[in-house]
């Protein structure tokens, strides 16, 4: 890609932007600039805020300001005005970002907590050291405030942070997969894939106040990873010993619809065009399906994907949690995706590995999540990061 077609999507407002067009700011005694609706920018209640001065480098002395001092070695987004850090300017015009939804109460947030820190010891190791790296200071502390300290040093699941979760709710958590010694067809070059993930929910899509912001991430997004949870489902509610259920009552089942819909629509689809972005369709909580699943289920085993996605235990997973799926939901919930996505594969996945002792808890035993990374390496393969099969990295 050359350097004048060359871009990126803003983490924050998913706002395209080219490179050349990237903003730096002003020193500090240059002043403010007017103030600024936040709302246009971060999708927060009305509020104004005074932001400093930012400016797009347009001449020859690049590292002056307009007003000829030296401009902070920042990269700013045109349309919000946020930090960008220097790691995801430089990789994310090449990476494939996968954004994550859900109804409220599925259990994303929970998965992502678990993912990334399976993905930072167990699955890396597996992976010829894959590393995974924070992009900047402001997603670690992310990491560490929402998930690390709470889920793995107190215990309790996110539910019970709530206050923290709303303070963090617009902000990304940004990380990067780092593939070292991976011979790639396209480059000789470390392969890296940018992961950014928002906290936001199913309910998001049939809300229009959210839907701009919300359309933009899903549409930069090179895969989508869908939660459902079994435990909104009424047929499953009835047959599992479990006490401790997720508040609301979504229907799945329109979240599903709407999320097509707002694809076609972003994309301005024709009728009867299918999106194209693969989607990962994950049931969460199998460790609460024990009384129904039976003995052989693939479900109640860890795939192995010792440094390559295993292709056959893959389509295994997808045929069983595809026939679960019908039998609870029936055929609409498979005809809507069918009909708005032409690449889709099911999962099953435990983040926790137990069922929760309360609501807010985690079990004494520990976090002994099961098949989480499994939907992460099925889009990894199909990007070309991870090999199937069994030849080893």
């Amino acid at each position: 890609m050359g350097e004048a077609m060359a871009q990126l999507n803003c983490p924050f407002c998913f706002e395209a932007v080219p490179l050349k067009s990237l903003c730096r700011r002003c020193p500090e005694e240059c002043g403010e600039e007017p103030d600024v609706e936040l709302s246009r920018f971060r999708g927060q209640e009305n509020r104004t805020i005074s932001l400093p001065k930012v400016f797009t480098p347009t001449t020859r002395k690049k590292d002056l300001c307009p007003h000829g001092k030296i401009a902070q070695r920042t990269h700013l987004c045109p349309h919000c005005h946020n930090d960008l850090e220097y790691d995801y300017v430089v990789t994310a015009a090449g990476s494939r970002p996968i954004a994550l939804i859900g109804a409220s109460g599925s259990g994303k947030s929970v998965y992502v907590g678990v993912l990334v820190r399976e993905l930072k010891n167990r699955v890396g190791s597996a992976f010829n050291g894959m590393a995974v790296e924070f992009v900047g200071d402001a997603s670690r502390a992310h990491y560490d405030q929402v998930f690390r300290v709470p889920m793995f040093e107190r215990g309790v699941t996110l539910e019970m942070t709530a206050s923290i979760r709303r303070s963090k709710r617009l902000d990304p958590l940004l990380f990067t997969l780092k593939f070292p010694g991976a011979a790639r067809r396209w480059s000789d070059r470390m392969a890296i894939a940018m992961m950014v993930f928002l906290d936001t929910s199913g309910e998001d899509v049939l809300e229009a106040r959210f839907m701009s912001r919300l359309a933009r991430y899903l549409d930069a997004a090179a895969g989508i990873i869908m939660i459902v949870d079994p435990l909104q489902m009424p047929n499953v509610r009835d047959s599992v010993s479990t006490t401790v259920y997720p508040r609301g009552a979504t229907r799945q089942v329109d979240v599903l619809e709407r999320l097509g819909a707002l694809l076609r629509e972003q994309r301005k689809l024709g009728p009867g065009k299918r999106v194209d972005t693969p989607l990962a369709v994950v049931l969460s909580k199998i460790d609460t399906l024990t009384d129904i699943l039976p003995d052989q289920s693939s479900l109640r085993r860890q795939a192995e994907h010792a440094g390559y996605y295993d292709e056959a235990d893959g389509q295994l997973v997808h045929e069983e949690v595809r026939a679960w799926i019908q039998k609870w939901y029936g055929e609409g919930f498979i005809d809507s995706i069918e009909a708005s996505f032409s690449v889709y594969r099911f999962f099953g996945m435990s983040a926790l590995g137990t069922a929760p002792p309360a609501e807010g808890r985690i079990s004494p035993s520990g976090i002994r999540p099961l098949r989480v990374e499994d939907p992460m390496l099925w889009l990894l393969n199909r990007f070309g990061f991870v090999r199937p099969g069994e030849a080893k990295i």
